[in-house]
């Protein structure tokens, strides 16, 4: 009974032998690594028989690839008798190289002692060669996808370097791209802007009617307006627009592109300050009718409310009544604008056919102001004073479409709307003479101004608001209305 079990236990080991053997690459060694044991599948895929084998160590087939610290953790593993599992790169007697993964493990006697080493591998070569070939494919398809996006990049940037818009390629923080044309604009050098930490919020002028920061774009819509103080070019208006760039994989990159809508901007005003005149012409012509005053009353109102800031909305615009200047226009008169140190040549450089023009509208209408103030002093028509009032609110309206001069634009249409509050009886001789005084000093002023700015462009500062002109406009105040301005005296130094 005890035989027959015997037996049977050893035909079924050789059984497990025989499966082992077949289906891997089976070794074995003594205690000192020479090799005691090798199955045909060793012999077969090493290329060395038997004899050559048995005796050698497993540095017959060691790979010089294979690092010597992999070999030092094997054998610490399994003198520790722990069972160490990797994969192994081989050199065959040939010298060509193959792979096998490798289960070694310590064999014990009763006393737990190690007695051998028992190597199970399994070829994997072609699984290995198949990976290394699509790493190289991989490899291969990257580099080619990067000489691609590389020449993309290159074909993009000169598209966009020949671009007549400001264009910046960046993520939000740092600068990828930034065109010629965006640099000028932001008076930036290239090598120390491209990679350097940026925000392109510092550039928008908080105004009404446009955003102040990216995070106010509305990606639906198509105008996203921004006021831009360019260095060298005083104010401008831009539409700004942001796209993805499709053939890179970071999708933080974005490129905004600024679209320069200052001259449809001015003539927008143009057209829109023309229709507020039209009315108020319009008006004047029909007030003796009712129903018509009633419409016209209406579109003033409408008027008032689309151009004044609230302040400015306690001002009535009835003729022939006191008018005394409002606080937001005292201020306009007493003090300049903050300077941006725009000179009036970098402002002219970049003027367009619309503002030349616009030039010689204002040149028109000094001539015109001229013969009238000539035409009070001479004549004493008094009536001319209604006359130069409309000049220069047409002179205002001129100037507030080139925006940079806002505030002397609302200076000039103070003056204007002051002038129509006269009364004839308020006329004196002594009044007389200072009218026609301030009146030919602020035509002086204004006519010197306009030749420094468009002409002789001799301004350095195109911002800056000439203390004469408004010293005058706050002379007719005390002049026509008996009051005197005592609150804030340090204002008038500069007069």
């Amino acid at each position: 009974m005890y035989k027959e079990e015997l037996k049977n236990n050893m035909k079924l080991l050789e059984e497990y032998k025989k499966a082992v053997d077949a289906g891997s690459i089976v070794s074995k060694t003594n205690l000192k690594g020479e090799i005691t044991f090798a199955n045909d599948e060793f012999c077969k895929i090493s290329g060395y028989t038997q004899e050559e084998l048995l005796g050698k160590n497993h540095n017959i087939v060691r790979h010089p690839d294979v690092s010597a610290a992999v070999y030092k953790d094997l054998w610490k593993t399994i003198k520790a008798k722990e069972i160490w599992k990797g994969k192994i790169k081989n050199r065959a007697k040939d010298g060509s190289s193959y792979y096998v993964t490798v289960t070694i493990v310590p064999i014990l006697d009763s006393q737990n002692t190690v007695v051998e080493y028992l190597a199970l591998r399994q070829d994997v070569t072609q699984l290995e060669e198949l990976n290394h070939f699509l790493e190289k494919r991989v490899s291969q398809e990257v580099e080619k996808n990067r000489k691609k996006d590389e020449q993309s990049i290159a074909t993009l940037s000169a598209f966009l370097e020949n671009s007549p818009n400001p264009i910046i390629v960046y993520d939000g923080k740092k600068v990828q791209y930034a065109n010629s044309k965006f640099l000028r604009l932001t008076n930036k050098e290239k090598h120390l802007f491209i990679g350097s930490e940026f925000s392109l919020d510092s550039l928008f002028q908080a105004k009404p009617g446009y955003i102040s920061s990216l995070a106010e774009i509305d990606t639906n819509s198509k105008i996203n307006k921004i006021s831009l103080a360019s260095a060298g070019a005083g104010r401008n208006i831009y539409n700004i627009f942001i796209s993805d760039i499709p053939f890179l994989n970071d999708v933080s990159l974005k490129m905004y592109t600024l679209n320069n809508i200052t001259t449809i901007e001015y003539q927008k005003l143009k057209i829109y300050h023309y229709n507020l005149r039209l009315e108020d012409f319009i008006k004047k012509s029909r007030k003796g009718n009712s129903s018509d005053k009633a419409i016209f009353e209406a579109l003033s109102e409408e008027k008032i409310s689309h151009t004044k800031s609230e302040d400015e909305n306690t001002i009535e615009k009835t003729s022939k009544e006191k008018r005394v200047l409002n606080k937001q226009e005292l201020n306009v008169l007493k003090k300049s604008r903050q300077s941006l140190a725009v000179s009036s040549q970098d402002y002219s450089a970049n003027l367009d056919d619309y503002t030349l023009e616009t030039n010689e509208d204002l040149a028109e209408i000094e001539d015109d102001i001229y013969g009238l103030i000539k035409e009070f002093n001479e004549e004493k028509n008094f009536a001319a004073l209604g006359k130069i009032s409309e000049k220069l609110l047409n002179y205002a309206t001129f100037i507030a479409l080139l925006v940079e001069f806002e505030d002397l634009s609302y200076a000039v249409n103070s003056l204007g709307e002051l002038l129509q509050t006269v009364q004839t009886e308020d006329i004196d001789e002594s009044t007389h003479k200072k009218i026609e005084l301030y009146l030919s000093n602020i035509l002086l002023d204004l006519s010197t101004w306009r030749r420094n700015v468009f002409i002789d462009q001799a301004v350095n500062d195109i911002h800056y608001l000439d203390s004469s002109l408004f010293s005058t406009i706050l002379q007719f105040e005390l002049i026509f209305n008996k009051i005197e301005i005592t609150e804030d005296e340090d204002d008038f130094e500069m007069f």
